[in-house]
């Protein structure tokens, strides 16, 4: 499946929207998600538009579906009870059920579209000059993370040698398309290439998908991989540990629009959970749920301070990436 690359659409966060703009693409992709219900539960068109005023009105969407669908046939829609509204919320948890990874899964291609405003190509240039700067003779990069390939393919037209890695499938399968590397399915912190590199990178957040105790052993794990004179680049992204207001994103595909609603909640063990809904241009609805670790730039340093490494910190990639990019040195 082909897709754009791009979005014709300008993306919003937050709740700051022109309230008649975002109800008319809701309540599309509402309506049409509604299609494909049974006919006994399937919401009517009044409370598909109610639902688009009241997702974003109510700045609160939690950590499931279910809150969703509160919000959908809330109170102020007396004549659907209670029990309307939760035959229509276990019928959407039942068609997700056991895939929270969907997006990454089944979805690769609109994955690309979503994130698809990303400066690639600024991280690139950063790697680059990391490895000028601290005068690294590279030709062959392990790529922690590669997803769909957009980082791995702009390093490849750069003259690099590739070899990528990620958790899932249905993201290598785009990647293969995109350029020649050599892409594996793995992951940390149990990666074992067998291996050595000059150079590992791992961009945009990658270790910020392992557990707090994983941290430590995935960073000795990326040493162990470490060639002598070599360099590791990641960065921790800046995650919100108290959690967020949810986002409302509106986009185009080849094969028509997508809404997503994303959402950083919260958890007692100081992780996040980061829910999304998606209404995809196949009118499948998209129930992404990921355990994300928000970790302090010092709790990084002081792991790497402890290995035979230089550590350096950089404030981001560039001009407008607001993260910590860590490169370390053999």
């Amino acid at each position: 499946m082909n897709v754009m690359y791009r979005r014709d659409k300008a993306t919003t966060s937050g709740f700051d929207l022109t309230p008649g703009y975002v109800h008319r693409d809701f309540a599309e992709w509402g309506l049409r998600w509604a299609e494909d219900m049974p006919m006994e539960i399937a919401p009517p068109t009044d409370i598909i538009l109610m639902s688009a005023k009241r997702v974003v009105e109510a700045g609160s969407f939690e950590t499931s579906i279910w809150h969703w669908g509160d919000l959908l046939i809330h109170n102020q829609i007396p004549q659907y009870d209670r029990g309307m509204r939760k035959r229509w919320c276990v019928w959407a948890l039942r068609r997700e059920k056991d895939m929270p990874e969907r997006l990454y899964t089944d979805h690769p291609e609109l994955y690309d579209v979503i994130h698809s405003d990303w400066d690639y190509d600024r991280d690139v240039s950063f790697i680059t000059n990391a490895f000028a700067r601290h005068g690294i003779d590279c030709h062959h990069i392990l790529e922690i993370g590669c997803g769909t390939g957009e980082h791995t393919r702009r390093l490849v037209a750069e003259g690099f040698d590739i070899t990528g890695v990620d958790k899932y499938t249905g993201m290598l399968s785009v990647a293969r398309e995109k350029c020649d590397a050599n892409f594996r399915q793995s992951a940390l912190p149990d990666l074992d290439m067998n291996n050595k590199y000059v150079a590992i990178v791992a961009i945009r957040g990658v270790v910020n998908h392992l557990s707090p105790e994983q941290l430590k052993p995935a960073l000795q794990t990326l040493e162990r991989h470490l060639a002598d004179r070599g360099i590791l680049i990641f960065d921790n992204s800046p995650l919100p540990p108290d959690g967020n207001a949810p986002g409302i994103d509106i986009g185009t595909t080849e094969q028509g629009d997508y809404a997503r609603i994303a959402h950083h909640a919260s958890r007692d063990d100081g992780c996040l959970d980061w829910n999304t809904i998606t209404f995809a241009p196949s009118k499948e609805i998209i129930v992404n749920t990921r355990t994300m670790s928000p970790f302090a730039d010092n709790e990084i340093y002081t792991i790497l301070s402890n290995m035979d490494v230089t550590v350096e910190r950089n404030n981001g990639y560039g001009s407008d990436s607001y993260r910590t990019v860590f490169v370390a040195v053999t």
